[in-house]
Formats: structure tokens, C-alpha cells, sequence
């Protein structure tokens, strides 16, 4: 399946990646004026690719599952996005070995989800078997199968943590950004971090990719561009899909506090006799002015929840701050689409999956408030 995006100068473009009687295809197109445009040409490149090539209708689970991965998904994720695919594909390989995909019925199949169940979440488990869902769709297309042995499955994962509790209320929410506020500094970078998190909802790795290019400081506006893997690479790496490429406004405080940042900064790379080519927000003192993994930033948030009393049971990570900072917007009666784009989430209807119990409550609220407007009718 071919990579249908727009490119900097604003045309369309493919790229196909296909292995091919075990060998690599690659072919890249740009200049086109239009999506469907790109995408017509796609399928014409990729039907000539495949001409006259054997498809091989014994290859089994395993091997087509890793040949769909290179070719639809390889490279066009973050490492820690592909190495879910690839944690599946070690699975799919430890179950049903070197079996043809053709064999594979829905009861060995669920049998397989069952196994994976015992001890994963439901999350973690529909995630699973949405890739093998979509790989088995792309097997039919292509005349392997001819039955989507995914479908009906039955998801008996744990129930895992509540919604509930991923999530700050709103007072945990305000004292949290108050001690962040206090102890932040250069030397608590992970502060600040905490601190961008709150007041935009970004995931980790897209604050780490923050560069002081990315914000417009007059006009109170914070581009995401790309994100940082502060794991592995140590340089930046595509955002996690196409609609995480966004613009978000940002409050008065939040600038205040990003000018505090760059003139503490600025001061410690002068007497350092430092510059930092990537142009960083969060570069840390520490570990040769690296950014501040995950765990580090993780450590701090649980102090500052201490700090503030929240129980153990109460407290969220990193990524919490991200439900916690839509969890805010949405109880104050801010539209969804609104939300659903400042996250930046593909489509409303994952924001509406995430937060259902949430619109619940405002529904509950407006219902009340509607009711006592028609009574005074």
C-alpha cells in the first residue's frame, strides 16, 4: 500500500516500499497537484510492480505479517509506534510458528486473543487485534484469504486502570500546575515540561520535539512539527500520524513562563560557552545537556503529586496530563472538535471514544441547566 502525503512546497507525493520475491522496491513521486491525483498514480506504479510477480499463497501468518509491516508501516512511525507492530509480529510468530496464513480459522485465531488476554489489558489487546485486522484486510485484497478470520473476535482482556483515575481532577489539576510553577528552573527542567504538558495536551515525545522555532510568541501560537526520540536516535522523528501536525493556541501564562525558560537557558549556554544546534526547549543539565527521558520526567510528576497529596492509587503519569488537560476543557463545556484537533487526533470520534464518560457528565449538567431555563419559560 502506497504513502499518499503533501510535501513542504505543498504538492502531493507517494512513496511505495514493497518486498517483492524477497527483494526491495522502492519508488518515490512528487509534483502532483492533487490527493487523488497521487494516489491514482500509486495504484498504476504499484500494479506495475506487481505484474507478472508470483504471489505466494503459502507464506505464512508470521512472514506476511512482517512483509505488511515494511511495506505499509515501516518508517512511517515514531520507534516506539513500530515497535508495537513488531512486539505483534514476535507474538503472532511464538503462536502459530511458520503456519500458512490461508489456514488460520476464527477459532484458532481467537483462541490465539484468549491466550494474549490472560494477562493484557482490553486496550491492549483491541490494539493487537486492530492490526492483524488490517493486515488481514490487505491479505484479501490481495487474493490470499478470502475470509477476514478477525472479524467477531472476542476481546476478554483485563479491565486494567479506570478511566477514572487517568486523569487529575480539577483542584489535583490547579495545585499540580502551582508547585510545577514554583520549582521550576534550568536545573528542573522536567518542571517546565510538566508545566507545556498541562497547558497543551501534548504527548511526551512532542514535547521533547519542541524547538524555540516552534513558537510564536506574538501571536501566542505553538506549532508541533515533529517529535524527539530522546530514546533511541537522539534526533527527530515524524510525529505519530499526520493529523498530530498542528497549531494550538496558548494562554498568556503558559508565554510567561516559556520567556522565564529562554532567558535561564540562554544565560547557561553563555557561561557554559554551549550552542545548542537543534535549538531545543528542554535541553537538561544533566547526562551532557541531553533531554530528559521519560522515566525522569515520570520520577518528577510523582514528587509533585506527593507534594500535594494526591494518593498513589489517584496518581497519573506523563501521559495523564494529557487526558487531564482535555478532561479540563471538555468539563468547562469546550466543544469536542475543538479538543479533537488541539490534540490532535485524526478524527472526532476517537476523541469522543476517549472521553465518552466525560460528555456524559456535561450532557448530565446541560440537561439540568436546560431544565431550569425552560422553567422559568
Amino acid at each position: 500500500m502506497a504513502s499518499i502525503f503533501k510535501t513542504s512546497k505543498g504538492l502531493w507525493a507517494y512513496r511505495i516500499h514493497k518486498i517483492i520475491n524477497g527483494k526491495e522496491v522502492s519508488k518515490y513521486k512528487t509534483g502532483f497537484k492533487s490527493k487523488n491525483e497521487a494516489k491514482n498514480s500509486a495504484v498504476m506504479m504499484e500494479n506495475s510492480i506487481l505484474k507478472g510477480a508470483q504471489v505466494n499463497n503459502n507464506i505464512s501468518f508470521a512472514n506476511y505479517y512482517y512483509r505488511w509491516f515494511c511495506d505499509t508501516k515501516k518508517g512511517q512511525y515514531t520507534v516506539k509506534s513500530e515497535n508495537a507492530y513488531l512486539n505483534v509480529y514476535h507474538r503472532i510468530v511464538n503462536y502459530f510458528g511458520s503456519k500458512p496464513l490461508n489456514k488460520i480459522t476464527h477459532r484458532e485465531y481467537q483462541a490465539f486473543i484468549n491466550e494474549y488476554s490472560k494477562d493484557h489489558a482490553k486496550e491492549t489487546v483491541r490494539k493487537l487485534n486492530s492490526f492483524c485486522h488490517a493486515m488481514v484486510m490487505e491479505a484479501i485484497n490481495e487474493k490470499i484469504i478470502y475470509t477476514d478470520f478477525v472479524y467477531g473476535t472476542k476481546n476478554n482482556g483485563n479491565d486494567g486502570k479506570r478511566d477514572s483515575l487517568k486523569y487529575l481532577n480539577e483542584q489535583d489539576f490547579i495545585n499540580l500546575k502551582q508547585v510545577a510553577l514554583k520549582q521550576a528552573s534550568f536545573k528542573h527542567i522536567s518542571d517546565y515540561m510538566i508545566l507545556v504538558a498541562c497547558y497543551t495536551g501534548l504527548r511526551y515525545e512532542e514535547v521533547c520535539g519542541l524547538t524555540w522555532q516552534a513558537i510564536d510568541f506574538k501571536n501566542k501560537i505553538l506549532s508541533v512539527e515533529r517529535a524527539y526520540d530522546y530514546a533511541i536516535s537522539k534526533q527527530f522523528i515524524k510525529l505519530k500520524a499526520a493529523s498530530s501536525n498542528r497549531k494550538i493556541a496558548i494562554p498568556d501564562e503558559l508565554i510567561t513562563i516559556l520567556k522565564k525558560l529562554r532567558r535561564e537557558q540562554s544565560e547557561y549556554y553563555l557561561q557554559h560557552n554551549y550552542r545548542d544546534d537543534m535549538n531545543l526547549l528542554f535541553r537538561s543539565i544533566y547526562n551532557h545537556l541531553a533531554v530528559p527521558t521519560n522515566a525522569a520526567a515520570n520520577k518528577e510528576l510523582r514528587k509533585l503529586q506527593d507534594e500535594i497529596h494526591i494518593p498513589k492509587a489517584n496518581q497519573i503519569t506523563f501521559h495523564g496530563l494529557r487526558h487531564t488537560h482535555a478532561s479540563y476543557l471538555i468539563s468547562h463545556n469546550i466543544p469536542i472538535s475543538y479538543v479533537s484537533k488541539r490534540l490532535g487526533h485524526k478524527d472526532i470520534s476517537i476523541t469522543l471514544k476517549v472521553y465518552t464518560h466525560l460528555l456524559n457528565e456535561v450532557e448530565q449538567r446541560n440537561a439540568q441547566q436546560a431544565m431550569l431555563l425552560l422553567n422559568e419559560l
